[in-house]
């Protein structure tokens, strides 16, 4: 069956990342046989935007000439030759889309569960914030005219602060434009935090199915003492707890270019990443060029010539995903990509034996297999190295290791897991700190905040009935193994070495 065809035979492409493990399969609710996303798709429309659909999937107008799948959540696998044909027939420039099978950058979605969702769910940092805010403000539906009058101001206070500009949000024709096409838009609805009867902060959301994305927001720069974005982002989400047709709220993509503190206020404010890789493919014509090693090359030496030049630095992030994002030859297939910690337990865990007794094991073992005097050469070249510290074995081809840290951390104990730059120089030239890999699959929780499940201190092999031990190494709470790079969906726990955790600081409640 095509990949696209049919979508009501398709309901497990509606899907979400392992981070809500009990909803990974979505159904999307009936909307009179439209598309999904059909509610986004005329929005688009009413901007202006070109939309198209091709077998079944809705396709709006991104940045850069490409496209972008809608819905947002709408994980996708098609194969290459849909990939191109869909290029080819629409005459775009590239696509892009997230997937939960396909290679790709790795990214993720911003989602919170209205049914679980309380201020328990905020962190303590945010906590005061909002409740602060929830004392202060009146929280209500804006009407389309307090948008258009008093909307471009909020617009021009977050773009002031940002840094950016949109002609759609700062000149006054094309926002009165952009207001009108909210307004027509079934799914559209626009919430509102007003402190003293003006609006002070607006989030423009749309309904897909058991979705409400939240697409925009802007807050007046007068207000923000009063925090009206903290009480707003509860707010709304509490709010869509009353209806049980949403289950889930979507609050945007992770950012292309790193956005520590955007990234760090959403996770403070309960929403978790669920995560994807972010497919971008360009034209079957500009392919060859913009997505080879070469291009990722070049890109690479100018934005070493440019550093700090955001939109040189964008374009090497898309030229670098959509060159990750080519289907892989088996030969293209590094070591460490086409293995993952299970199956490299032999690498760093020991045998469960006596350690008075393993050379004398080891002894008898040689001598079985090689006999008397190869058991010497073995024996005197161990003396040599173990004993004499000489004639060590040569690294060479891999980076010296430091000391391994040791934490002696305990279930319950609160842990940061530290930047990829400080778990990276913990790492020789294959990826692996004494023989245990770091997953690419970990990478999404470098810089988080987790508690310990246990420590693990022997494992048993399935296949060769071995117990083995390890040393200095924990499981966390809630972490798996999401299976993204090897399309595995045993969700198992990831191995953590002490050395790539601190213990987290006591933060106090102000």
């Amino acid at each position: 069956m095509n990949t696209y065809a049919a979508i009501a035979q398709r309901e497990d492409l509606i899907t979400i990342a392992p981070a809500f493990p009990s909803s990974a399969t979505l159904r999307p609710a009936p909307q009179s046989g439209r598309l999904p996303g059909a509610n986004l798709a005329a929005f688009w429309e009413a901007r202006g935007l070109r939309v198209f659909e091709r077998n079944g999937v809705l396709w709006g107008q991104y940045k850069g000439g490409f496209f972008t799948s809608l819905p947002f959540h709408l994980h996708l696998d098609p194969d290459a030759d849909e990939i191109r044909a869909i290029l080819r027939k629409s005459r775009v420039r590239g696509l892009r889309f997230p997937s939960s099978n396909l290679p790709g950058k790795r990214a993720g979605m911003y989602v919170a569960n209205p049914a679980t969702f309380g201020i328990q769910s905020i962190s303590r940092r945010q906590r005061s914030h909002v409740n602060h805010g929830l004392r202060v403000c009146e929280f209500r539906t804006v009407t389309p005219g307090e948008l258009l009058s008093e909307g471009i101001q909020l617009n021009r206070d977050t773009m002031q602060r940002q840094e950016r500009a949109d002609v759609n949000f700062l000149e006054p024709a094309r926002w009165a434009a952009f207001v009108g096409a909210v307004e027509k838009t079934p799914g559209m609805a626009v919430h509102g935090a007003f402190v003293d009867g003006r609006l002070s902060a607006y989030i423009i959301s749309c309904r897909e199915g058991e979705w409400m994305h939240l697409i925009y927001k802007m807050s007046r720069a007068a207000d923000l003492e009063h925090y009206p974005n903290h009480a707003l982002d509860f707010m709304i989400v509490k709010e869509a707890a009353k209806d049980p047709g949403i289950r889930y709220v979507g609050n945007g993509f992770t950012s292309v270019l790193e956005n520590e503190g955007l990234d760090r206020y959403k996770r403070q404010m309960g929403y978790e990443i669920a995560e994807h890789n972010l497919c971008l493919h360009f034209h079957p014509a500009l392919a060859p060029g913009l997505s080879s090693k070469a291009a990722v090359w070049l890109v690479s030496g100018i934005q070493k010539m440019l550093p700090g030049n955001d939109r040189v630095e964008y374009i090497a992030t898309v030229i670098q995903g959509a060159h990750d994002s080519r289907p892989k030859k088996k030969e293209e297939i590094s070591a460490s990509e086409d293995s993952c910690q299970q199956e490299e337990a032999l690498g760093f865990s020991r045998l469960l034996r006596p350690a008075a007794a393993f050379p004398i094991l080891r002894t008898f073992q040689m001598l079985k297999k090689g006999g008397v005097k190869a058991t010497l050469l073995r024996g005197t070249d161990y003396v040599r190295r173990k004993l004499l510290h000489r004639g060590k074995k040569s690294g060479a081809g891999v980076r010296p290791l430091g000391p391994d840290e040791v934490l002696r951390l305990e279930p319950g104990d609160l842990v940061d897991v530290k930047s990829l730059d400080e778990i990276r120089a913990t790492l020789d030239e294959r990826g692996k700190n004494r023989g245990l890999l770091f997953t690419d699959d970990m990478q999404g929780y470098a810089g988080r905040q987790f508690r310990v499940f246990k420590r693990v201190e022997s494992i048993f092999l399935e296949e060769s009935k071995q117990r083995r031990t390890l040393k200095n190494t924990v499981l966390l709470e809630a972490v798996y193994c999401p299976g993204i790079t090897f399309r595995c969906d045993r969700s198992c726990f990831l191995f953590w070495k002490e050395v790539w955790l601190r213990r987290a600081a006591a933060v106090e409640e102000k």
